[in-house]
């Protein structure tokens, strides 16, 4: 059985379980994730019966929702800046993603393709928090040939945006420390955002 990484309890950390890093940056406002993971199974009604055939079709990547929770107006700045990079565009095709959560890592989850990024709505009825739920599909290349990679994607998003990464920022796979001091690993600098 494989061994699942040492993730603290939800109330030991909260500051890691209510945030996500994407592609490097940690998103604006407080996070959370959904989602599963399943194989793809065919069933086939036997007539005159109450059984089916199934068939194992194989792996199905996950169906993951990133929920951003935005509620200060610099929370907001923040994902404006990081929105003018993620949002699909046509003619773009989606590129894989690396990405960090404790629930994501538990699942053994570590890239992403964006399949939608749905316009913030209004969270549970309130004026001034918004909610956006960022659709993904679990990035699961094929073993043959040229493989994509999500360390790749990530170069071609700090190019884009022109970011040189912070020295110093550990890999999104590996979990931060609950006895660390310092800066929080998982905040890269990020220039324009608040702090960069």
């Amino acid at each position: 059985m494989p061994s699942t990484p040492a993730i603290p309890w939800i109330t030991d950390d909260p500051a890691v379980w209510n945030t996500v890093t994407i592609a490097g940056y940690q998103w604006p406002g407080d996070a959370w994730v959904t989602g599963k993971k399943g194989n793809r199974i065919d069933g086939k009604r036997v007539a005159g019966t109450d059984n089916e055939t199934l068939t194992t079709l194989g792996y199905d990547p996950g169906q993951i929702g990133l929920i951003i929770t935005i509620v200060t107006a610099a929370e907001w700045s923040a994902f404006l800046t990081l929105l003018s990079t993620f949002l699909p565009r046509k003619g773009n095709r989606p590129s894989p993603f690396e990405v960090y959560h404790p629930l994501l890592a538990v699942y053994g989850i570590r890239s992403l393709v964006m399949k939608d990024l749905p316009i913030p709505r209004k969270s549970n009825g309130t004026n001034d928090i918004l909610e956006v739920e960022i659709r993904c599909k679990e990035f699961s290349p094929k073993k043959t040939g040229a493989v994509a990679t999500a360390t790749s994607s990530l170069q071609n998003i700090n190019a884009a945006i022109n970011l040189n990464p912070a020295v110093g920022v550990p890999s999104l796979l590996a979990l931060p420390s609950t006895t660390e001091t310092g800066p929080n690993l998982f905040d890269p600098v990020v220039p324009g955002l608040p702090g960069g």
